[in-house]
């Protein structure tokens, strides 16, 4: 079996059986009965092209023991959350795929389910779509939802995230609270516009310099107590702006895995 998040979520959903250990939700194995108050949106897409949307959202709906009402309750609220409420008798075909995506989430949620369980929920959507469900997702989590979800997009994880667990090539890079992990790194990142010759900067404390853009370069420095450090072998430079900051998620990858980190 190829391990990776999407196998990791077919196991939680005893859609695959795992090779070892065990999956526990609230310190109980995960049952058919169990699964009722589950939701999953696959990356691969589960709408049928030929049902309308209403269609497709009963099916679903009679499966999770919703009644008629509830079912249509909670679609149109959904919906109308995601401002596609026009779509109600359209058929999945007709429909984008920044709306399908936003679809197959509603499906994932419709039933209003304990664990949220969400694989590359950000796929296919526009800047603006993916703040709304950026809110929405946040939302669910003040009301208590457990979600669990991926993403190739750092800057979602780092938003939305409490815990994170990395993998690469199928295998554990980091896990753990992401601000005990940043924390922990005891590394700061200083964002520099201006003229510099990197390769001539003397300080010790600096362990790599990239050059982001055009006069704008990343200086990494080891221990936060060490960027005044920095700071002062820059001042025979031409700098225009300073900024100092924390690793990023990207940077932390880039640091325990050894490589750079591939977004697609």
């Amino acid at each position: 079996m190829v391990h990776g998040k999407s196998t990791m979520f077919r196991c939680i959903m005893n859609i695959y059986e795992k090779d070892s250990g065990e999956i526990l939700l609230n310190g109980k194995k995960i049952t058919s009965s169990t699964l009722d108050k589950v939701g999953f949106l696959i990356e691969e897409g589960c709408l049928t092209a030929e049902y309308t949307v209403y269609e497709q959202f009963s099916m679903f709906g009679i499966l999770k023991n919703m009644t008629d009402d509830e079912i249509t309750d909670s679609l149109l609220y959904w919906l109308n959350k995601f401002g596609i409420s026009e779509y109600l008798n359209t058929k999945i075909k007709k429909i984008s795929k920044g709306n399908k995506q936003k679809l197959q989430f509603i499906v994932a949620v419709m039933h209003n389910p304990d664990l949220i369980i969400l694989d590359e929920p950000f796929s296919g959507l526009d800047p603006l779509s993916s703040a709304i469900l950026k809110n929405v997702i946040l939302e669910l989590k003040k009301q208590g939802k457990i979600i669990i979800f991926s993403s190739h997009q750092m800057e979602n994880v780092e938003s939305l995230c409490d815990d994170i667990f990395m993998i690469s090539h199928g295998k554990e890079v980091l896990y753990g609270n992401l601000n005990d992990i940043k924390n922990e790194m005891d590394k700061k990142k200083i964002r520099v516009v201006g003229k510099i010759d990197k390769d001539k900067i003397k300080c010790e404390e600096i362990y790599n310099i990239t050059e982001d853009k055009l006069d704008t370069y990343d200086i990494y420095v080891n221990g936060s107590e060490n960027t005044s450090k920095v700071i002062e072998a820059l001042k025979e430079y031409d700098i225009k702006s300073i900024i100092i900051d924390n690793l990023s998620l990207e940077d932390i990858f880039m640091e325990k895995a050894g490589v750079k980190y591939e977004s697609e």
